[in-house]
């Protein structure tokens, strides 16, 4: 097994992780024409000739008839010595691979893995921490603008030179709150919450701002309070039926299960007036556990801050880059109905503490209770007041004021310039920018950012250089919804578009300390399933258990993936437990009548036995979590892209396959707070900061498997399992509308069928090439570059091919077919958006066009993976 596992992990760096000699040495100075069968290095072959005899042959040893009866003596003695030292080096060794076991050994990894994870430190992440959060990092300000200098000081001291660092300038659109109120218009007990003045008392230089919605609709509204829930879909048919009406009143709704942009527009969509949004205790605050300091939960006095742009870029430059002299709209044309290009609120929003919240329910005194209209809640209820489903006896009025400006943000770009193919770009992404310089979130994803260039410096000082170029970029204006990765996107559009290969993002890369959480395209998994299981797992050094108040411990990670969660007997119809290579087929009977579906056997061109059930690494850690809510769990839960926060624009306008990863503890309640400070860091999360360094390990041993080795690290092979998971979901969303008689679904399953033929062949295709690389009387790997090229071109290109060139319905800067969010989902990260967001016309027309230009993306994304088209 051991064996085994080292040839894996050494391929992984130099031929794709397929099976590889363990004496083979990587020659790639000479091209494969040259060796010939005679071409042979004889001092290779030395032993060749030579006979190999025993001068002492056991068989024929004898005792000399002479030996005195001393000198037989002295042998006994020197045979029961070596014995004795023999016994003695056994337990010498077995100590040795005791402490071993217990401690750091990067001893099976291929010598430049193994030469990163070695360069990173504890102490250097935790630096790179405390200098994050020693200030304001607001967006734009002076704080952000010194956080890039010090990042741009330290890549060069780690030896990266300065000419290859460029930091770019450029002015977006932001708000900031110069009005918070909100006004109970009851006779008999009048109350007014100034939440701007509150605030003045608690500023700090960390959080100069109070908590507000970012790119807010400035205005007022007044109506009645109603209570939504958490302001899904779902919550406002339950209203409606319960005789509920929302039009032109102000809803109160909890934060969790959509996002917030989700929640303002939705709340628009269904006639609401205005939106308040508060934290309820039962889902991050004391009904969880003690309130920060005294525990990890949100204080109920705090609000969060969170942005409501669900949009691309700064919105005051739509489909361009925010340079200085272009044309933009005025902040009166960016929130008219007439744009459409942009998601945008159109109703009045604001956020509030829970204890502002508590009191505000106490005025809704009519209705049901709101477990009877919304059933029961995740989590409860924890405001410590009666929760109706009714409207409120007083008018309630709010507003919100902002100033809307023009500030300079920065990115600060690093390049590595690959060797051989250096027109390929392995990009690593960091969010800078904060309103209260977060310690998780994103100052956790800094501190691995910095931690990940000295390793990189610590190569390239001893001679390394990338196979593929590393790009390197710390994004401001990131807070406000991803535009500075947005507007870096739109100045190099093409360029990045046809080169970038992966995008690894880091955010909040520690928010507490358990196992992994991972979101990721589906042609990543394999590499991040190989790569976690040779990174140890740190330790956790926090009482977790004591954190919550109950013994029931839920993380972040299993609320995810709405599409797939949502399809009944998802898992029985899939048939995970299919081994065969060839498409698995249910049968009818036990399928009850249910459309039949088909899917490729999981682990299709890796072997899952060559990945730990159990031990320190990461991937056994985050495995075991996953066996307790899934105990058929052959491999650990990787969510789809975008389900924690929102979907890459890398992803979705580029087609540039991304990731991101965190240690999830089940316990930060402090996100979007004042209270993510490095002191709920230290204490809650990771005293030694050893999940950051294991952080930087896992994220670099990621990059470094792209950058290097041969093939591209794609398995599409998942990406055809996840086409399958989409068409189930397909076809009972469309079954929920009685349209299946209407539309027929064949196209769909062949299409799939041709992509899963395409993935099989080239995942056969490139072991053969592997094959056939080794020079077999040399022992060396022998590449041909030309044919390299050509296959990792194709699996590139096959990347791209899910992008739709007009966008998704109503969204056209979200352009993949596969991945994206639709109104249908609530704006929920799901599977065939473009067919999904025309599901809410119920339009059979409309569907059926957004089907076709589904099946036609599939279908040439296998032309593009497959080797000739003849």
């Amino acid at each position: 097994m051991a064996v085994s596992k080292n040839e894996e992990k050494a391929s992984i760096i130099k031929s794709d992780s397929l099976q590889q000699k363990p004496s083979l040495k990587l020659d790639l100075s000479r091209p494969a024409e040259e060796y010939e069968d005679g071409d042979v290095d004889e001092s290779r072959n030395h032993l060749l000739g030579e006979r190999n005899f025993y001068i002492d042959s056991p068989r024929v040893g004898q005792i000399d008839e002479d030996l005195t009866d001393e000198e037989i003596t002295r042998r006994k003695r020197v045979g029961i010595a070596t014995i004795l030292g023999l016994f003695m080096s056994v337990m010498l060794c077995v100590l040795f691979m005791k402490y071993l076991s217990e401690h750091e050994s990067f001893s099976a990894l291929p010598p430049t893995q193994q030469r990163f994870m070695s360069a990173t430190t504890a102490k250097g992440v935790k630096e790179n921490l405390e200098q994050y959060t020693a200030g304001n990092r607001h967006t734009g300000s002076n704080g952000d603008y010194e956080m890039a200098k010090y990042i741009r000081s330290k890549a060069i001291d780690f030896g990266i030179e300065e000419d290859h660092i460029k930091m770019d300038e450029f002015e977006i659109l932001v708000n900031e709150p110069e009005t918070l109120k909100i006004e109970v218009k009851d006779s008999a007990n009048p109350v007014v919450f100034d939440l701007m003045a509150n605030s003045k008392t608690k500023k700090s230089s960390r959080m100069p701002l109070p908590p507000f919605h970012l790119y807010a609709k400035n205005g007022s509204a007044t109506g009645k309070l109603v209570y939504a829930n958490y302001g899904t879909s779902d919550d406002y048919a339950a209203l409606k039926k319960a005789g509920i009406d929302v039009k032109g009143n102000i809803i109160l709704v909890r934060m969790g299960d959509i996002t917030l942009p989700a929640k303002v527009i939705i709340a628009g969509k269904h006639g609401a007036a205005g939106i308040i949004t508060y934290n309820d205790p039962a889902d991050d605050g004391s009904t969880k556990g003690s309130e920060y300091p005294d525990g990890p939960w949100r204080v109920s006095k705090q609000a969060s801050f969170g942005s409501v742009y669900m949009g691309n870029g700064d919105p005051s430059t739509p489909d361009g880059f925010s340079a200085a002299a272009i044309d933009r709209i005025t902040v009166e044309e960016v929130f008219s109905e007439n744009n459409t290009f942009n998601v945008l609120p159109r109703i009045v929003s604001m956020p509030v503490s829970a204890k502002v919240a508590q009191s505000l329910m106490k005025f809704i005194t009519q209705g049901k209770n709101a477990s009877e209209v919304f059933g029961s809640s995740r989590f409860g209820e924890g405001l410590g007041a009666v929760y109706r489903a009714g409207l409120s006896d007083a008018m309630v009025s709010i507003e919100n004021k902002n100033k809307y400006s023009l500030k300079k943000v920065w990115n600060l770009l690093i390049t590595i310039k690959g060797s051989r193919e250096g027109d390929r770009y392995v990009i690593v992404g960091s969010q800078r920018d904060s309103l209260n310089a977060g310690a998780v979130s994103p100052g956790s994803g800094n501190a691995v950012f910095i931690e990940m260039l000295r390793a990189v410096g610590d190569l390239l000082t001893n001679g390394w250089v990338p196979h593929r170029t590393l790009l390197f970029a710390s994004f401001g204006g990131e807070q406000f919804g991803s535009v500075g990765s947005s507007e870096w996107i739109d100045r190099h559009f093409s360029h990045l578009g046809g080169r970038g290969v992966v995008y690894l993002n880091l955010r909040d890369a520690v928010r507490g300390a358990g196992p992994l959480d991972c979101e990721a395209a589906a042609s990543l998994r394999k590499n991040i399933y190989l790569m976690s299981a040779e990174v140890q797992q740190p330790k956790i050094e926090v009482n977790v258990e004591k954190l919550f108040a109950t013994k029931q411990r839920q993380l972040r990670l299993l609320s995810k993936d709405k599409s797939a969660a949502a399809v009944p007997n998802l898992d029985r119809r899939l048939a995970e437990d299919v081994t065969t290579p060839d498409t698995a087929t249910l049968d009818d009977a036990e399928a009850d009548d249910e459309p039949e579906i088909h899917l490729l056997p999981l682990n299709t061109t890796f072997k899952r036995e060559d990945l730990p059930d159990d031990g320190d690494s990461i991937f056994s850690s985050w495995l075991q979590y996953t066996k307790q809510t899934t105990p058929s769990a052959k491999l650990p839960k990787i969510s789809l892209p975008g389900s924690g926060n929102r979907i890459s624009p890398f992803l979705a306008r580029l087609g540039i396959p991304s990731l991101e990863m965190s240690f999830e503890g089940g316990y930060y309640g402090v996100e979007n707070s004042g209270n993510d400070t490095i002191e709920w860091m230290k204490k809650f999360a990771d005293p030694t900061f050893s999940f950051h360094r294991a952080a930087a390990q896992l994220y670099g041993s990621i990059m470094l498997s792209f950058s290097d080795a041969i093939f591209l690290q794609y398995d599409f092979t998942e990406v055809a399992r996840d086409l399958r998971y989409g068409e189930a979901y397909l076809i009972d969303a469309i079954g929920k509308l009685d349209l299946l008689s209407q539309l027929n679904m064949s196209r769909l399953s062949s299409s799939i069928a041709a992509f899963e033929k395409a993935a099989l062949a080239v995942a056969q295709e490139m072991h053969d090439m592997s094959d056939h690389m080794v020079n077999l009387i040399s022992g060396e790997l022998v590449v041909d570059f030309k044919r390299v090229r050509e296959m990792n071109t194709r699996l590139l290109m096959t990347e791209k091919a899910f992008l739709l060139p007009a966008g998704l319905p109503h969204m056209p800067w979200l352009k993949h077919a596969l991945y994206g969010i639709s109104e249908w989902d609530d704006y929920r990260v799901g599977y065939y958006p473009g067919v999904t967001q025309e599901l809410k016309s119920g339009n059979p027309i409309t569907i059926k066009r957004e089907l076709i230009r589904l099946c036609q993306t599939i279908e040439q994304a296998a032309d593009t993976l497959s080797t000739t088209v003849l």
